[in-house]
């Protein structure tokens, strides 16, 4: 849906409300309120605040409704990222930051469509999505580290194994 004019849903989703992300619901218990809270990390929220407010505030540039949003905007958006040299890791944060945003709101989850499946899948075959590895250094890999020989150890009985050191 495109439209000019913001919803209420459009500017509940882009005002900034610190537990717009944690479920409430008025029947919870004290305690169930506690452990909704508490069900992601403080840090994992505010990376979901900032990511779903730079995707509001595209949406709000582009004419789109970001709650609840339809895979177009959502795939244009996430193409967006991608032609502006986005990491694959932060375009599959913004994914999963829109996907939590309508869970809280019991909204289908809009990322699971075939539209966005495919240019997802575009993007990553694109970009690539493979990390390079640092190389294992020679000292703290088990599989090259030197066996010890009995008589180094200062064992001198020959039917002895020989035993790795450990602290070296």
């Amino acid at each position: 849906m495109t439209s000019t004019e913001p919803t209420p849903d459009t500017l509940l989703a882009m005002a900034e409300l610190p537990h717009e992300l944690v479920p409430t619901d008025e029947s919870l218990d004290a305690a169930e309120a506690g452990f909704a809270e508490a069900a992601r990390a403080p840090s994992t929220l505010r990376g979901y605040r900032s990511d779903w407010a730079k995707f509001t505030g595209w949406c709000q540039l582009h004419g789109h409704n970001p709650m609840p949003a339809n895979d177009i905007a959502i795939s244009r958006y996430i193409s967006t990222l991608a032609i502006a040299g986005a990491k694959t890791g932060t375009i599959s944060r913004r994914l999963s930051t829109i996907k939590f945003a309508h869970k809280v709101r019991n909204y289908p989850d809009p990322t699971q469509t075939a539209r966005i499946t495919a240019v997802w899948e575009g993007i990553r075959r694109s970009l690539g999505t493979s990390p390079e590895q640092a190389r294992p250094s020679h000292a703290t890999t088990p599989a090259r580290r030197p066996r010890r020989l009995p008589h180094q150890h200062g064992m001198d009985d020959p039917h002895r194994r020989a035993v790795p050191d450990r602290c070296s």
